[in-house]
């Protein structure tokens, strides 16, 4: 299903829950689809993080290094960015 409608189930007010067994089942399903998502995207975004770091520790005329920066991989100072894992 699109992720605007998975995006409206996720955030539907429970007031407008209908307790039937087609809204539960609904609701259910999209439930599995959200967490199937944010698998995907954690195993996505370590497999990132790795070839960044490798990419660091290779790169011997920085460009690779400017390149993170620029992206937001890498602070100014040179540390990891939210994205890279760090603070």
């Amino acid at each position: 299903m699109s992720d605007a409608m998975l995006w409206g189930v996720l955030r539907m007010p429970p007031n407008l829950w209908r307790d039937t067994a087609l809204d539960v089942a609904q609701r259910y399903s999209r439930y599995i689809q959200a967490a199937d998502t944010i698998e995907e995207l954690r195993a996505e975004v370590a497999a990132l993080r790795g070839f960044a770091q490798e990419m660091q520790d290779i790169d011997g005329e920085g460009l690779v290094y400017e390149a993170m920066i620029k992206y937001g991989l890498l602070d100014e100072s040179g540390g990891p960015t939210k994205l890279l894992g760090g603070e």
